[in-house]
């Protein structure tokens, strides 16, 4: 009997790690969110200590989102632009494109995503990886200013518990 309780506690204990990515953000960027939740959540954030909000993305090690998919990759690399490509590759690329027939059309492969769509999603993703290291969904009620204020409070809420090395207390 000890032994089953001993082994409930190691894994609700290491349900509760926060995942290693998340420990190493610092510096919060948020990107504009309907109905406003951005700036409720910029509050929240900051009155918590655990993260910087900063309003340079440059400075930034994640960035605080309601939707990921083509428009988020897009508002991406405006942000952070990816590096020139050397003249060496766009030397090869022409030559490729004389290999090419003449009647066939490259076409851009366009993604889409649901999770735009569903409001009350919010994701942190990795500046440096693009990958989402947190999410939390909580639809709000409607989009009054104290509805999306107490929104802002638990999101900001459990990414604090979720970020802290230590599991937190219940």
């Amino acid at each position: 009997m000890k032994l089953a309780a001993i082994l409930l506690s190691v894994i609700a204990l290491s349900a509760e790690a926060p995942s290693p990515e998340l420990l190493q953000v610092k510096r919060i960027y948020l990107l504009s969110m309907g109905s406003g939740l951005d700036q409720f959540l910029a509050s929240r954030i900051t009155r918590d200590r655990r993260f910087e909000v900063v309003t340079d993305p440059q400075l930034a090690d994640a960035l605080l989102t309601d939707r990921v998919g083509e428009p988020f990759e897009r508002r991406f690399d405006e942000l952070y632009p990816p590096p020139p490509k050397e003249e060496a590759a766009e030397d090869t690329d022409k030559d490729d494109a004389k290999d090419k027939s003449p009647g066939l059309i490259e076409q851009k492969l366009i993604r889409s995503s649901s999770f735009g769509k569903g409001r009350g999603n919010v994701f942190l993703v990795d500046r440096k990886t693009r990958k989402v290291i947190w999410a939390y969904y909580k639809r709000p009620k409607d989009t009054t200013p104290d509805n999306l204020d107490r929104l802002a409070d638990k999101i900001a809420d459990r990414l604090r518990k979720e970020s802290v090395s230590a599991p937190a207390k219940q």
